[in-house]
């Protein structure tokens, strides 16, 4: 059976190819009534429903849809305090600006075909992307540079003075954190960062550093633990370093983490308040009397 395309649209409407696009894209107040009304009534007829991938939209018009694109699959990006905190404040933006948002998940596909894809929505489909997670030297970031994509990063990329970025200051907030722990007493501190990957990983290793340039401490390697995969369990690490003689005294890990964190105290015969912990995470605002952790607040929701 013949698919319907827009000039089996526009023959029965009895208009023109180019009056039915301009329906289409959204361009209907140039349009008479009784044309706009002739197309609706074909395209009933015809059970006629336009293809994302063939409409053009202009720059006039604008697709009115913003792309997400999320490094994860969506299960575990909403699994973490950061993305319903800051895709919260996303939705609540677009709704005041009559926009959409779609979400471009990876699909464990080779970098570039998740970049082509992307492109293939720059195309008419999205207004512009929303990136988060970013890399050093981010395919992304230059693909949307070479064919002027508008984009924003969530995080602050290698090069930031071309690009258009928001960010949490985690540099400073790890510096923070060291200050803390070490007015405390604590020496040996472990900090378990994020995916090895990520110019935000990145970022949180030089707060550490600096934090112990400044305090005259001592740069051991050990105690920098990063995650190489974005399922892997990190029990292991924890119960490791836990276990070891000369073990940390505190430890500065995300919130996903603390399931495992627990686990391998228990595993160890370590009880609750043996050890500091640290929560570099991200937390709604209001009272957190309730929580048992010191943690470094970010506002995602505004970030968003």
């Amino acid at each position: 059976m013949k698919k319907v395309n827009i000039q089996d649209v526009a023959d029965a409407a009895g208009v023109s190819k180019t009056s039915v696009s301009n329906f289409l894209n959204g361009k209907g107040a140039h349009l008479s009534e009784s044309t706009s009304r002739r197309i609706q009534e074909a395209m009933a007829k015809l059970n006629y429903s336009p293809s994302l991938g063939a409409r053009s939209l202009s720059a006039k018009s604008g697709a009115r849809t913003f792309g997400a694109i999320i490094r994860h699959d969506l299960g575990y990006a909403f699994n973490t305090q950061f993305f319903p905190l800051v895709m919260g404040g996303i939705s609540e933006a677009c709704d005041h600006l009559g926009y959409r948002v779609l979400l471009v998940s990876s699909m464990n596909r080779p970098v570039q075909e998740d970049v082509e894809y992307a492109l293939s929505l720059g195309r008419g489909i999205v207004d512009g992307f929303l990136l988060f997670e970013i890399e050093p030297d981010d395919p992304y970031l230059a693909a949307f540079a070479r064919k002027k994509i508008p984009h924003v990063c969530f995080g602050i990329p290698d090069r930031p003075e071309p690009a258009a970025w928001v960010a949490s200051d985690q540099e400073g907030g790890i510096v923070k954190a060291i200050d803390h722990l070490w007015g405390h007493g604590h020496r040996r501190i472990a900090l378990f960062p994020g995916l090895a990957r990520l110019m935000v990983t990145r970022h949180r290793v030089d707060g550490y550093r600096r934090a112990l340039e400044n305090l005259g401490g001592t740069w051991d390697p050990g105690l920098v633990q990063y995650s190489y995969a974005q399922n892997s369990d990190p029990f292991p690490d924890y119960a490791r370093l836990l276990a070891a003689p000369d073990r940390p005294d505190a430890f500065i890990i995300p919130h996903v983490h603390t399931g495992a964190f627990y686990r391998a105290m228990d595993s160890v015969g370590r009880r609750p308040g043996e050890i500091a912990l640290v929560l570099a995470d991200y937390f709604p605002t209001g009272n957190h009397e309730t929580h048992r952790y010191t943690h470094l607040r970010s506002h995602a929701h505004q970030v968003g």
